[in-house]
């Protein structure tokens, strides 16, 4: 297609103004352009009204253009109305020079709200060479949306969908990338959602925003998790991090475990969970390695869980993973590391609270903020419980205490549960165990990825029975649980004690008698005794 005008292309549907329900596209979709605007999707180009539910596209979808606008997705290229229960399998590639590129592995760009969608899709945009070009080289892409916002006036939300699929970004031009395994850029309400792909960008003079989940977002993310590797290299700006690149929203409830690896000649920000932060992070950790390496008059700031602090807050967090930067080789260039934060912009506005990292696998001494602890202190149940409860910790309704072997863990987001036993008390030689009872956090009711009307009973033991001697006995709990779905649920416990008391004893002891001046003679006397039990 040549010429400068629209392109419509889907595998079921180039223009879409009608529901589109229980429909399937397996066919390849491929379009060649020059100087168009191009909508182009696996089922679907562009629609504009109606809704898209439960249909899926496995094909792949090939865009290869010149001086272009592209909207490329492995459903739908760009869609104006909402989706639900929709799935995308297929490859999602663009070859392009001097254009502009939303690409998702489900949609391109999507502006109203999406729920409970997936996509595998293998996503793969190449080649935007800079040159003398209609278009700034720019490119939004996701493992399942390229970009998430509202349109028209209206709001935009993400709900209960995820991306596994690989996302890989190569930009010869000094172009403006936001790249993130479930969606590059967004202003929208994302929740219980997830990606786990591998996403790798290598970029040219930038700025470049790379997420494990977003490149770049300033809506809300609230109980989202990553879980893939990142990889970028460049020679521009750069944000990267393992959940998010750049962050001018909330995020809430959330963590990131992927390693993130960076090489760039050029500032960057890199963090386990945000690169560059500015917006407000509460209830989020990071688990995963972070390495920088710088080569040339770089300035690199690197966090175990934030890159560089700009403003906002962020509060009752922490960051495990190992933490590994160089470069600086030319003058004027630098290296900033923190176990837990890298740096922070002044004068400082930005806030951090009740946030921790662990000493022993970051390998880092010091942090521009938190509170550094031991591999040891952060596993011990109690210990960190008295530590982070008084600073405003939410043990019962949001965090999982550490136990030996795991971290501080989110309810919401994993399976795990609190078992605080509760205390029983017992006369010695009682006939049955009593009910054994815990104050259970956590678990089917909070947990947002599990079948619906879970039920899960935790259940308790003790050594304690009707013979055992007075004294006080554990209340314990498993180290696992079984729900009725059939989720294992790991169980962080807290012993209750159980107490076997004295039971009375009744001696009845007869009269006797002797005569003045005689030796006491009592013999056998017929003592009777109420109360005795276990053959006593």
């Amino acid at each position: 297609v040549e010429g400068g005008g629209q392109v419509f292309a889907g595998g079921l549907i180039g223009e879409s103004d009608a529901t589109v329900t229980g429909s399937s596209a397996g066919g390849d979709v491929n379009v060649t352009a020059d100087a168009s605007n191009l909508f182009v999707g696996g089922l679907i180009g562009e629609a504009t009204l109606g809704s898209i539910g439960t249909s899926d596209a496995t094909g792949r979808v090939t865009v290869t253009a010149n001086d272009a606008t592209v909207e490329l997705g492995g459903l739908v290229g760009e869609a104006s109305v909402p989706i639900a229960g929709a799935t995308s399998g297929g490859a999602v590639d663009a070859d392009l020079t001097d254009s502009v590129v939303n690409a998702g592995g489900l949609a391109g760009s999507a502006f109203r709200d999406v729920t409970d969608s997936t996509s595998s899709s293998i996503v793969t945009v190449d080649n935007l060479e800079g040159g003398a070009g209609a278009f700034a080289d720019a490119a939004s892409v996701g493992g399942l949306l390229g970009i998430i916002e509202g349109g028209a006036g209206l709001s935009a939300a993400l709900t209960g969908s995820s991306a596994s699929g690989p996302v890989t970004v190569t930009s010869r031009s000094g172009g403006d990338l936001a790249v993130g395994g479930l969606f590059g850029s967004g202003r929208a309400a994302v929740s219980a959602s997830s990606a786990s792909g591998t996403v790798t960008v290598a970029s040219r003079n930038g700025p470049v925003r790379v997420g494990g989940l977003a490149g770049a977002q300033n809506g809300t993310l609230t109980d989202v998790f990553a879980t893939g590797p990142i990889t970028s290299t460049g020679t521009g700006q750069q944000a990267v991090g393992g959940l998010v690149g750049d962050n001018d929203g909330s995020v809430t409830r959330a963590f990131a475990t992927g390693d993130v690896s960076v090489a760039n000649d050029g500032v960057a920000d890199v963090g386990g969970l945000i690169g560059a932060n500015a917006g407000a992070v509460t209830d989020t950790y990071a688990t995963g390695a972070v390495t920088y390496a710088g080569n040339g008059p770089d300035v690199g700031v690197v966090g175990g869980h934030t890159g560089m602090a700009e403003a906002g807050a962020i509060v009752n967090a922490f960051a495990a993973g190992a933490i590994s930067a160089s470069g600086g080789t030319d003058p004027g260039g630098s290296v900033a590391t923190g176990g837990f934060l890298g740096g922070v912009v002044t004068p400082v506005v930005a806030t951090t609270t009740a946030a921790f990292w662990d000493l022993d696998t970051s390998g880092e001494a010091s942090s521009v903020a938190g509170t550094g602890l031991t591999t040891a202190d952060f596993e011990d149940t109690e210990g960190f419980f008295a530590l982070a409860d008084p600073l405003g910790w939410d043990f019962a309704g949001v965090w999982a205490p550490p136990q030996p072997g795991n971290y501080p863990a989110l309810y919401s987001l994993e399976q795990v549960v609190w078992a605080v036993a509760d205390d029983a008390t017992e006369v010695y030689g009682f006939p049955a165990l009593p009910p054994l009872t815990a104050t259970v956090s956590g678990g089917p009711g909070v947990y947002l990825f599990g079948p619906p009307g879970d039920t899960l009973d935790v259940p308790l033991t003790t050594v304690a029975t009707g013979t055992s001697n007075a004294g006080t006995y554990p209340i314990t709990a498993p180290a696992a649980a079984t729900s009725g779905g059939g989720l294992t649920y790991r169980v962080v416990s807290r012993p209750g004690t159980f107490t076997v008391t004295q039971r009375p004893l009744t001696l009845e002891i007869p009269d006797a008698a002797k005569t003045y001046g005689d030796a006491l003679d009592l013999g056998t006397l017929a003592v009777a005794a109420t109360g005795l039990v276990n053959g006593d």
